[in-house]
């Protein structure tokens, strides 16, 4: 259920209005995303990708094709080797890895801070304060969140509540699949339809309102870093 945008636009008319305890309603668990619903990583991503790039002789990527291939939600491996194939580049996949990796390294480090976005944050804190259960739920790795907590200043904010990543134990299917999100309202106690999501990608959050779960797209919210890009 992909929303057009005139709902969007009405749907950020009426968040405009609403306080974190509204947002949250009567929900038995807050589960939330992280890149780019609790903390602004996009720019790392980005500089990752650009380093990544660049060692491997490949035209840069601009900053538009960038947002698309996110958009499409698939990993980075295949996004940058489509990017690479498009310029009639092959690279081998363990080089393309190696350089990935050596370039979220080296993002990470000159960045050692990120932006929290305060909509969202916002919300998980009332709910901690309110004693409604917070979860993390996230297509990243367990590293790669941690880091990003940390660097957005949120890890205290996270500590001690269930956290399902990429590398999770027991997680069938990834994102856009609902199945990450299921597994955190199991190990929650709570049914998934019970729960409010906090997302920022269209093809995670149709899956999510297909089943009946309340949808919160965070990129609707004044104070998120694309609102006033809209």
């Amino acid at each position: 259920v992909l929303l057009p945008r005139s709902q969007r636009d009405e749907l950020a008319r009426t968040y405009s209005t609403m306080s974190a305890d509204e947002l949250i309603g009567s929900s038995k668990a807050l589960l939330f995303d992280l890149d780019g619903t609790l903390v602004d990583t996009l720019p790392v991503i980005f500089d990752a990708y650009s380093i990544a790039l660049r060692e491997l002789g490949v035209p840069a990527l601009h900053w538009d094709d960038f947002l698309t291939r996110l958009a499409e939600n698939t990993t980075a491996l295949k996004s940058l080797t489509a990017h690479a194939e498009q310029h009639g580049l092959h690279v081998d996949g363990k080089k393309m890895q190696d350089a990935l990796r050596h370039g979220f390294v080296c993002a990470v480090s000159a960045a050692p801070e990120v932006q929290a976005i305060v909509p969202a944050v916002s919300a998980a804190k009332v709910a901690k304060e309110r004693g409604t259960p917070i979860a993390l739920v996230t297509a990243s790795p367990s590293t790669w969140a941690r880091r990003m907590l940390a660097a957005g200043g949120l890890s205290g904010l996270f500590e001690g509540c269930v956290t399902v990543t990429r590398d999770t134990d027991g997680l069938l299917r990834q994102k856009p699949d609902p199945e990450p999100f299921r597994l955190a309202a199991e190990r929650l106690g709570v049914r998934l339809q019970d729960c409010v999501v906090f997302e920022d990608t269209d093809a995670v959050m149709a899956p999510l309102r297909e089943l009946g779960v309340r949808v919160v797209d965070v990129r609707n919210l004044p104070g998120h870093p694309r609102y006033d890009e809209r």
